[in-house]
């Protein structure tokens, strides 16, 4: 937990740093594909690629949670940002909660986690992919 914990700031950082001088969508697939590919070599290296997975998975966490905030104000503006956020950091926060209650009941059907780590990689892949069919960002918006 403390690695994920500083990745997270570390994340966070990087993050605001890169989306100021890099179109944000290239800087989220980027984030993105290098999680899906910690998730695949975790999933088939097995418990030695931990620490790295761990590093991995909390500098995607404090990217996305400051991509949600960014992405918000670009995309919708400003005049019903405080909603459409909470409506995005909320659909983000009940993600958060059922991921680790779907990977407990998969491990418990399957007593591997390999499912749940293809899966994620699969569908952070998916999202990587996504961003890079983002429009341009409406400059009056700014």
């Amino acid at each position: 937990m403390a690695v994920i914990g500083v990745s997270v700031i570390v994340g966070r950082l990087v993050t605001g740093f890169l989306v100021d001088r890099i179109f944000a969508p290239y800087v989220t697939a980027f984030v993105f594909t290098l999680v899906a590919i910690e998730l695949l070599a975790f999933g088939f290296g097995g418990i030695s690629l931990a620490f790295v997975g761990s590093m991995a998975l909390g500098f995607a966490i404090g990217a996305e949670v400051d991509l949600i905030g960014y992405y918000t104000a670009r995309y919708f503006g400003l005049s019903r940002y405080g909603v459409l956020f909470g409506l995005l950091y909320s659909s983000f926060s009940a993600g958060c909660a059922l991921s680790p209650l779907i990977a407990g009941y998969i491990w418990d059907k399957t007593g591997s986690y390999d499912l749940v780590l293809k899966g994620g990689a699969l569908l952070v892949g998916s999202a990587a992919i996504l961003a890079l069919t983002l429009p341009k960002f409406d400059q009056q918006r700014r």
